[in-house]
């Protein structure tokens, strides 16, 4: 039988001690009409522009959305937009700096940046490879 306590876990077979159990910080989600949930439905917009989708109203409405067409954009692209400076001003162009910034602004304004993946077959000359992709959605 397994008790759980503050500073210990105890087993048939095993004990460990200290464990510390960390709470998820709870952050309430903001309005429509903040200035930073306009500002990144503004960078959202822009992802989705360049990969040939079609623009959004709400951040929650950016589902499925692939980890690969999200990396090609490059940031020039966003570097122009003054909005996003602050972000990403002394960034060099990486594969993950607009994915990583996209998470960090999403969680700081409550919502939830999840991601699933898929296993996808594709062929390439007559063989068929199994490849993971990884899709984004705002929850």
């Amino acid at each position: 039988m397994n008790t759980l306590s503050k500073t210990s876990i105890t087993n048939e077979n095993t004990k460990v001690k200290n464990i510390e159990v960390k709470k998820k910080k709870i952050i309430p989600k903001v309005a429509n009409d903040d200035p930073n949930y306009i500002a990144i439905l503004h960078l959202l917009n822009i992802i989705l522009t360049n990969i040939g989708r079609e623009s959004i109203t709400e951040i929650t409405q950016f589902v499925n959305i692939d980890r690969e067409d999200i990396n090609k954009i490059s940031l020039e692209t966003i570097k122009d937009d003054t909005i996003f400076l602050f972000f990403i001003k002394n960034r060099t162009n990486t594969k993950s700096v607009i994915l990583n910034t996209l998470r960090n602004m999403i969680k700081n304004i409550g919502y939830d940046f999840s991601y699933i993946q898929k296993e996808v077959y594709e062929e390439i000359n007559g063989k068929k490879y199994r490849k993971t992709h990884t899709f984004y959605s705002i929850k």
